[in-house]
């Protein structure tokens, strides 16, 4: 008669693999995304760099979504958005990061161009 305890080996190992598969996923799914988020940033940047802005909107629309990208990808994308003269979209750029730094005044400055590109000199001096 076979005893339980010869099979546990095979028994603990046939239920372990599935779980260092998965352990091993998720082990390298942040190392995947941030390789793909480089990729963007590349990419972005040289749509930028051919000042086709409208290729790198696309891309930068996409980086923007998480905060922690916005960084290094504020005053290109900035640049995007006022060249498009997308205003909107602008503002909440600005807007966005004055409120995750509220003491930093370049953005404050980036508001004044916005207004002056906006033609509106007077809100744009306020700003400066």
């Amino acid at each position: 008669m076979k005893n339980i305890s010869d099979n546990l080996p095979s028994l603990v190992s046939a239920r372990l693999w599935p779980l260092l598969g998965l352990l091993l996923v998720l082990t390298l799914s942040p190392q995947i995304q941030t390789h793909a988020q480089d990729s963007d940033l590349e990419l972005a940047e040289e749509y930028f760099g051919q000042e086709d802005y409208e290729k790198a909107r696309v891309v930068y629309d996409k980086l923007g979504r998480n905060a922690r990208n916005l960084p290094f990808i504020y005053k290109n994308y900035l640049e995007t958005l006022l060249r498009l003269k997308d205003f909107k979209e602008t503002e909440r750029l600005v807007t966005r990061q004055i409120k995750s730094e509220p003491d930093n005044p370049i953005f404050r400055i980036d508001f004044g161009r916005l207004y002056q590109e906006q033609g509106r000199a007077d809100k744009a001096q306020e700003e400066y």
